[in-house]
């Protein structure tokens, strides 16, 4: 059985300390049995409770105060001094009946002010509702309380965040005798949470920023490496085109000196000229084509108010590639010097038509241009030389069509018929129509080789090489898909080709020719470690043409003895 001794003793709180001032001698008298410590309660004085074992049973609750009490109520009264919680106590009703020294000194608050229910005036007026609402619905139901909000600070001057918890203290029947809770100062914490918050935002914006910072530098870095990168490309592509452009200079020299020794000078002149004036045209529209009208007018500048009057230009306006633009100005200016010397422009009563179309055979779109002239001299056909060489294999192998030159009575008639895309879009002719291959060049037979090289007259400069050294000649391709048809169709024994071609790069020949073990040599401007890895290992020649050197190098993969013709 439990029972409760002293009964008019308020155990938790305020005079309970003086009411169990003599209950040490009837604990002492109790020994007889096992005294259990239950627990040890401090509320603001040292309590003990003690259980009395008889037996099986309890049949006491004793109150005690601890050992030593005043010494120890001194302790307990620094302890909440010290305290960073305010302790407080109050009746069952939930009002302050006794003065509460510690709320009194974070306050500041005179008695008068905060005694019964008086101590929510030092609530933040934002916060009184919620509190005092919190507050009333734990003493009505009697359960703990916990709530929070800011609180006038007297130390601080200021209002601060706090947290305050309360519970019942109830008698052995579960009456609540009265409220002991504590009051804690939280706004340090919320300053520090809030400073550690904004600190973390600023190391996250920091590190944002840096990796923001480091991604333009990459950025940056990359640019400018890309930026290089095609600086070198556009060098290496200059150097590319300018040694072409040194070949095709060096054929038109060799070309010009064997067809007229006695007037070299003044025709390789004007090829060049026109050579140049095609080159002007180009590089005015950043090599990315030219008008067709532009183009022909550029040739025949120097005939002057000719144009309009006995020179007629009709045509679609359209842009003709880089390519096509250098085959059609140099078939234009042989055509328009050869009508000054001895076709219609020769005299006072002729004229000359430039047309050009767009036709449609077979469900592909066919580029036409003729040349017409009449009322001149009776015109003879010549016989071969630069000239007709430009307006037949030139441009037929250029443009991928089929030239004709027709010596009518009324006047000169040249005609080129080529896939549209042959003029229009660069490297696409091959895949616009399936011409027939050429036969192979009829020459003294000797190993025959395949010559690989999209600048005709750079080609017909290696033809003529190889047929001075006793070589045949197995055909001329200006792109892969038309090469390879040749090796597949008419065979060789050797090759000769350039890196760049019309419809791409050489890479593909060279594995054709490597399946069948065809050797070939690499003529090329593009400097050895550009080559792809089918061309690297290949005997290797930089262009302008040399062409001992190229006769050699196919000898020695040919097996020839030096100073035996190949034939």
């Amino acid at each position: 059985m439990i029972k409760r001794l002293l009964p008019s003793a308020p155990l938790l709180y305020s005079p309970a300390y003086a009411a169990c001032s003599g209950i040490a001698a009837l604990g002492s008298g109790l020994l007889t049995g096992r005294l259990l410590l239950i627990f040890e309660l401090v509320a603001p004085y040292p309590v003990r409770l003690f259980a009395l074992h008889n037996g099986d049973a309890l049949t006491a609750v004793i109150a005690m105060p601890g050992p030593s009490s005043v010494l120890t109520k001194r302790r307990f009264d620094a302890l909440l001094l010290a305290s960073t919680s305010i302790v407080w106590w109050t009746n069952a009703a939930g009002e302050f009946v006794e003065e509460q020294p510690y709320w009194q000194k974070y306050t500041g608050q005179s008695w008068d002010e905060y005694k019964g229910n008086r101590w929510v005036s030092c609530l933040h007026p934002d916060d009184k509702d919620n509190i005092t609402a919190d507050w009333r619905r734990a003493v009505s139901t009697g359960s703990a309380c916990f709530t929070q909000g800011r609180i006038w600070s007297v130390t601080h001057g200021g209002y601060r965040a706090f947290q305050t918890r309360g519970i019942p203290i109830k008698d052995e029947d579960g009456r609540i005798e009265g409220w002991l809770g504590t009051l804690t100062d939280i706004q340090d914490s919320i300053d520090i949470n809030v400073l550690l918050q904004r600190t973390q935002e600023d190391l996250a914006s920091s590190l944002r920023a840096h990796r923001e910072s480091e991604a333009r530098l990459s950025l940056e870095l990359e640019t400018v490496k890309t930026r290089e990168q095609q600086i070198q490309m556009l060098m290496h592509e200059v150097n590319h085109r300018s040694q072409n452009l040194l070949g095709i200079v060096l054929a038109i020299a060799r070309r010009t000196s064997e067809t007229a020794p006695q007037e070299f000078m003044r025709r390789f002149e004007t090829r060049i000229h026109a050579l140049s004036s095609s080159h002007n045209l180009l590089a005015q529209n950043g090599w990315q084509g030219a008008d067709m009208e532009q183009l022909a007018k550029s040739q025949l500048a120097h005939f002057g108010d000719l144009i309009s009057t006995r020179i007629f230009l009709q045509g679609a306006k359209m842009y003709v590639t880089p390519r096509a633009a250098q085959a059609l100005g140099m078939a234009l200016h042989e055509l328009a010097t050869n009508a000054a010397e001895h076709g219609a422009l020769s005299d006072e009563r002729g004229r000359v038509d430039i047309s050009w179309h767009v036709l449609v055979e077979g469900n592909e779109p066919v580029f036409l241009i003729d040349w017409a002239e009449q009322d001149g001299p009776p015109i003879q056909q010549g016989g071969p030389g630069f000239g007709s060489t430009v307006l037949s294999r030139m441009v037929q192998a250029t443009l991928g069509g089929t030239a004709e030159l027709e010596f009518r009575p009324s006047g000169l008639l040249w005609s080129l018929k080529c896939p549209l895309a042959s003029v229009l879009e660069s490297g696409r002719a091959a895949s616009a129509t399936e011409r027939p291959l050429p036969a192979p060049i009829s020459f003294p037979r000797g190993p025959r080789v395949l010559i690989v090289e999209d600048e005709m007259l750079v080609a017909l400069e290696v033809e003529q090489t190889l047929h001075r050294a006793g070589f045949a000649i197995a055909g001329v391709a200006s792109r892969a898909d038309e090469a390879i048809r040749i090796v597949e169709d008419h065979g060789c024994e050797a090759a000769v080709m350039d890196l760049r071609l019309a419809d791409g790069t050489s890479s593909r020949i060279a594995q054709v020719l490597a399946n069948k073990r065809i050797p070939f040599a690499v003529l090329t401007a593009y400097p050895r470690e550009q080559l792809p890895e089918e061309l690297r290992s290949a005997p290797y020649l930089h262009k302008p043409l040399q062409g001992d050197a190229l006769v050699e190098r196919l000898r020695r993969l040919l097996g020839i003895p030096q100073g035996k013709k190949a034939v």
